[in-house]
């Protein structure tokens, strides 16, 4: 009874220690974040990204597309077809696609209005010494 006792406390201290949390030990500053490149099927704008075969073939790379011993750098069929989202299998092919970007939020323009001064008082004349 002790024994098992004790080896169930042995898996409960265990898994505590498994759970514990991990803390990144490089500071922020030293990350280095790099733009994504963008697919070999697509452009990307200011204002919208345009993607689909119709776009590759404009980039130059229409004989790549029936290549079945392409490199790697003109892509992978994937990028260009969708798949149903309830079996997973493949739906059609994209010619032309796009999606704009989101607008981005701006403060809104404040006025601030200040109330006129209240005029002071013109000082009353001395009275005269007799």
């Amino acid at each position: 009874m002790k024994m098992t006792a004790l080896i169930a406390g042995l898996l409960v201290f265990s898994s505590a220690l498994v759970a514990q949390e991990t803390t990144l030990t490089t500071k922020p500053k030293d990350l280095i974040v790099e733009p994504a490149k963008p697919a070999p099927n697509e452009v990307i704008t200011e204002k919208a990204r345009y993607s689909g075969v119709l776009v590759q073939c404009a980039k130059g790379n229409a004989v790549q597309l029936v290549n079945p011993v392409a490199p790697a750098e003109y892509g992978q069929g994937e990028q260009s077809v969708t798949r149903d989202v309830t079996t997973g299998k493949i739906d059609g092919i994209k010619l032309f696609s796009f999606s704009l970007k989101p607008r981005e939020k701006r403060a809104p323009k404040v006025t601030v209005k200040t109330a006129p001064a209240p005029e002071k008082p013109a000082p009353k004349p001395a009275p005269a010494a007799k």
